[in-house]
């Protein structure tokens, strides 16, 4: 009996955590638009998730209000931020190419700067 239990509770901790899988993780380096580096500073970060191409239509947007670190670095969870437009597990990832749009604020408010395009991309063991 308590083997069967032990199962149990192993079962539906596994289930957590498999389905606890909500979030990209994102490391970012922060520069002002002169390309000095933003240290110790509170600024905003606005990630749009393309679909099939750099110019494509979105399917998710979110906005991060970050602090960054003695080195301009900073750390985010894309899919746990502040939802603007769509919904992130509603994200049909299967269906085409994805996109990461970033764009930030140094001062911390809304008016936002380009700061890049990139596809996502799966690690190696993801697809065996």
């Amino acid at each position: 009996m308590k083997k069967y239990i032990l199962s149990i509770v192993a079962f539906f901790v596994l289930m957590i955590s498999v389905t606890g899988q909500d979030a990209i993780m994102y490391q970012g380096v922060a520069f002002d638009a002169n390309g000095a580096p933003l240290a110790s500073t509170d600024i905003s970060i606005l990630l749009t998730i393309l679909e099939d191409s750099p110019t494509g239509t979105f399917s998710y947007i979110e906005s991060h209000e970050v602090t960054t670190g003695d080195n301009a670095n900073f750390v985010l969870e894309i899919g746990r931020g502040t939802s603007i437009a769509g919904s992130f597990s509603n994200i049909d990832w299967l269906s085409t190419a994805h996109f990461l749009q970033v764009a930030i604020d140094p001062a911390g408010g809304v008016d936002y700067l380009d700061a890049g395009t990139t596809e996502f991309l799966s690690v190696p063991y993801a697809l065996y």
